[in-house]
């Protein structure tokens, strides 16, 4: 549960990175392109990945500390897209992968206790 909050969090900040106008953008992928020419589209969307999360936070570590913990992976996130994003290190194909290991030890750890 903990990485899809992150995963979702994740792309609202993408989301959100590319609606920027201070930022330097990419244009690599076709789904870049369509962030940067939807910007009100994609705002919402990122708002709405972000609201998710807060939700899923909420229900699954509870009111103050999901709340909390929304907020510093907020800020972690965004600190880490704003870094590294242009330097091009972050990759879409990447990003997928270590959802999916990610995804496989958190479950992995779940269901062997």
């Amino acid at each position: 549960m903990i990485t899809s909050i992150i995963f979702l969090m994740t792309l609202g900040c993408f989301f959100w990175l590319n609606t920027s106008k201070k930022a330097m953008l990419n244009t690599n992928t076709v789904l870049e392109q369509w962030f940067q020419s939807h910007l009100k589209l994609s705002k919402i969307i990122g708002s709405v990945l972000y609201v998710i999360a807060l939700f899923l936070c909420t229900r699954y570590l509870g009111n103050t500390s999901g709340l909390l913990f929304w907020l510093i992976s907020l800020m972690t996130l965004l600190s880490l897209v704003i870094m590294i994003n242009p330097i091009k290190l972050i990759n879409y194909k990447y990003l997928f992968v270590a959802f999916i290991i990610s995804l496989t030890v958190e479950l992995i750890t779940i269901y062997a206790s």
